[in-house]
């Protein structure tokens, strides 16, 4: 939701540090370990008999076109806003390992920023949260490297 958030407040963000976050929440919800993602999509049956196998192609497709109907309809999701923050410093923290945020939806808002600075971590999701006590200096070394200097009042 930083994404979002920043695209909100506009030019009052002047960095972002984006932990573990993706792109196209609808997606996120689907393929993530945590708690069937939050949102579970339920689809009728078909009156007409299928196999397993043919069900779970029907299911599968269904599931597509509803993620593609979402990425068509929503405004505040990173897939719409990524492209306005561009301008916006912005490191990632990424982990490769990621199955809450899946990683692919990490490369997918690190692609849609422009490609930002990136530290990547073999974590998955709460590891990568467990570990950023550990990268405290380094973040602020980060922040204070990209933001310029604030005259002293």
């Amino acid at each position: 939701m930083a994404p979002a958030v920043a695209a909100r407040l506009g030019e009052r963000v002047k960095a972002m540090i984006l932990v573990g976050s993706g792109a196209n929440l609808m997606e996120v919800s689907q393929k993530s370990t945590f708690f069937d993602g939050g949102v579970r999509l339920q689809y009728l049956p078909t009156e007409k008999m299928r196999t397993k196998e043919e069900e779970e192609t029907r299911r599968s497709a269904l599931k597509a076109e509803f993620i593609a109907e979402y990425a068509k309809a929503t405004r505040l999701d990173s897939l719409v806003v990524a492209s306005h923050l561009r301008t916006i410093p912005t490191l990632m923290l990424h982990g490769v390992a990621d199955e809450i945020v899946p990683a692919k939806d990490g490369d997918e808002l690190w692609q849609l920023l422009g490609k930002p600075e990136r530290w990547e971590f073999s974590l998955g999701h709460q590891a990568l949260f467990w570990r950023l006590s550990s990268q405290r200096i380094a973040l602020a070394d980060w922040l204070d490297t990209t933001l310029p200097a604030q005259p002293h009042q």
